[in-house]
């Protein structure tokens, strides 16, 4: 356990000092077909074409383009008795045809992580360690469409801790800044720190039940306004695996706890209202899943002025690997913004379906389509769509 530990305070180090930026966004969904390959290590060059029927997302001054996506996506993955380690990522530019503008521009994720497994008796018995980064272009909200260039770091740690065969805990914590580099943007720039300790009782060898409490305290560094915010969930959890059957519930009570302007108007302001998510899995045969998750919960809106918001989410997926050559995916939901103390309450509609070709370990192709819809509760006037066509090359080292 000493080389062990030795081990885990390097790597925490280097993670403190590694300074990069991070997250994902649903069209990364997609390129979970690259997973299908038995690559240990590997390196893909990728070119993408498509058409968007409405490039920069808008409501009256619709414009359509062609774009294509020139990048490279390394995938490593190295194992070494109980310690497995890898980095994962997509770098590529992004050029329109027409009406690029802020569009035109690089655009990159990176995802290094190090697991420590223990299958013996000792206290600790999983440790993880991440760091998620991603650079992107994009629109602030879906009613603010102006575009703005984010940075976004995640550094997250998480341990399993047996005190018994029966009895552990789950401790975890993240820390979340997001940047944005223009100044007139700087007032969405924050950081995030959040902590979680879930004690457990191990059911049955699949079924875990236990107590999750969690603290988030979320701080804006460049707002001419100060609206900091603290977090606090008490939920139930129950988690259960098998070969086939994946579930992962949550129900219970958080805390909002507003510092500054919000906390005059937010209706949950000191008050404890429900949050809970529900996470399935399923997998009937080896070569067909699908998956289910539903949350909901309080949030600081960032649409217009900061104020409360209740956010509700389903999303449904599958991945079909029809033969040793053809792959397909699928996703699709609805996403529920309802802003408590402003007009821009959104429903959106997504949907997006993949079909990957691969030839061999080194050559693949596939052709896509993801489908948008954004509507308003109060002005309909607001309401746009954006369909989405296309297919690309991938040439794996």
């Amino acid at each position: 356990m000493k080389k062990f530990f030795g081990l885990f305070m390097a790597v925490t180090a280097l993670v403190s000092l590694t300074t990069v930026a991070a997250s994902f966004d649903v069209s990364e969904y997609l390129d979970s077909a690259l997973s299908i390959l038995p690559n240990q290590l590997s390196l893909s060059v990728f070119e993408e074409i498509g058409h968007t029927n409405n490039a920069y997302k808008s409501s009256g001054d619709r414009r359509s383009a062609f774009y294509f996506k020139t990048g490279v996506a390394p995938s490593i993955l190295r194992e070494n008795g109980n310690l497995t380690y890898g980095l994962k990522g997509r770098f590529s530019y992004d050029y329109y045809t027409r009406f690029g503008g802020d569009l035109n521009q690089f655009n990159w994720s990176l995802t290094p992580t190090i697991s420590y497994k223990d299958d013996g008796e000792g206290l600790v018995r999983d440790v993880t360690l991440g760091v998620k980064s991603v650079a992107r272009v994009d629109a602030l909200n879906n009613a603010d469409r102006r575009y703005a260039r984010s940075y976004t770091t995640t550094v997250g740690a998480g341990a399993d801790l047996a005190f018994t065969e029966k009895l552990g805990a789950l401790v975890n914590g993240k820390y979340v800044y997001d940047y944005y580099s223009q100044e007139e943007f700087n007032g969405f720039t924050k950081k995030v720190y959040s902590a979680d300790l879930t004690p457990y009782f191990q059911v049955t060898e699949k079924t875990r039940a236990g107590v999750r409490f969690g603290y988030e305290a979320t701080k804006y560094v460049h707002s001419d306004v100060y609206d900091d915010y603290n977090r606090y969930v008490v939920n139930g959890l129950v988690d259960f695996h098998d070969d086939k059957f994946g579930a992962t519930m949550e129900a219970g009570v958080e805390h909002m706890n507003f510092d500054g302007v919000t906390g005059h108007v937010a209706d949950s302001d000191g008050k404890w209202t429900f949050n809970g998510s529900l996470k399935l899995k399923y997998k009937p045969v080896d070569n067909f899943e699908t998956s289910l998750a539903l949350s909901t919960s309080h949030d600081n809106s960032s649409v217009n002025e900061r104020t409360d918001s209740i956010r509700n989410k389903i999303a449904l997926g599958a991945k079909w690997q029809a033969t040793s050559h053809i792959v397909l995916l699928a996703r699709g939901g609805i996403s529920d913004n309802d802003e408590k103390f402003d007009k821009d309450d959104s429903r959106e509609f997504f949907g997006a379906l993949e079909a990957d070709y691969v030839f061999n370990s080194g050559i693949s192709v596939y052709l896509g389509y993801k489908y948008r819809n954004i509507q308003f509760r109060y002005d309909s006037d607001l309401d746009y769509s954006v369909t989405e066509y296309f297919m690309g090359c991938r040439y794996t080292f």
